[in-house]
């Protein structure tokens, strides 16, 4: 019964750090449509 314990610890972290490892990417990405917009919108108007 121990194994499944550490079967089931095991795959929360895995989740937990796939989520988390998502995000992290999702985020990256959003900043990087913002500096991308700000620099259109910068060079639209100069």
């Amino acid at each position: 019964m121990r194994v499944l314990g550490w079967l089931a610890a095991a795959t929360a972290v895995a989740v937990a750090l796939t989520v988390i490892a998502f995000s992290a990417v999702y985020l990256w990405a959003v900043v990087q449509l913002g500096i991308a917009v700000v620099f259109l919108i910068g060079g639209a108007a100069s």
